[in-house]
């Protein structure tokens, strides 16, 4: 829905500037279909069945807009990367944590960013939201941690199965993440794959 908002406000742009409709049309058409029209943004790849959507979601509206998009996808299970940068306020960061455990994840991966700790120390901002998890009610063994960006997407792959959804929040990585996700496309990866 917010990327169909995002849509419709470029388009009554582009008319104002008096863009010719077939342009329009023809930017709507065809932005978005490679994650590198917008790296980061809701780019969508299928890994044997497995629904990947790696996202920059960084504050809770972000992260809430995501959800409303994955609720409406099919899965049969579904996981989600997440992590935050050491300049949010806590409350912030305990509003994200909140956030994503109202939505009932079956995994969450915990992603240490030591390049964003930002004057926090390493693993205080996850202590933080693992205490808002612990406050939801999240089991235990939904929930598992990572080093980093990348371990925490290899994590999750590692988990899921065909039919399975997984958002992917990248922040410290996003290149890294992307390019993971691209070579595990391109050699046909299937989940239980090495990866």
């Amino acid at each position: 829905r917010h990327n169909v908002e995002n849509a419709l406000a470029a388009v009554a742009l582009g008319r104002t500037l008096d863009l010719d409709l077939t342009a329009i049309a023809s930017g709507l058409r065809s932005f978005g279909r490679d994650p590198a029209d917008n790296p980061g943004r809701l780019n969508d790849f299928d890994l044997g069945g497995v629904r990947c959507l790696v996202d920059f979601a960084h504050n809770p509206h972000g992260m809430q807009a995501l959800l409303e998009t994955m609720e409406r996808l099919p899965k049969r299970r579904w996981g989600v990367v997440l992590g935050q940068a050491g300049d949010r306020e806590e409350a912030a960061i305990r509003r994200l944590a909140r956030v994503t455990c109202e939505a009932r994840p079956d995994l969450i991966v915990l992603k240490e960013m030591k390049k964003f700790l930002r004057g926090r120390e390493t693993g205080e901002v996850n202590d933080l939201i693992k205490d808002e998890l612990a406050r939801c009610e999240v089991p235990p063994a939904d929930l598992r941690e990572a080093d980093g960006e990348l371990e925490a997407v290899r994590e999750a792959l590692s988990w899921a199965q065909p039919g399975d959804l997984l958002l992917l929040l990248a922040h410290a990585d996003r290149s890294g993440v992307l390019a993971l996700m691209a070579d595990l496309a391109a050699r046909g990866w299937q989940p239980g794959e090495d990866l």
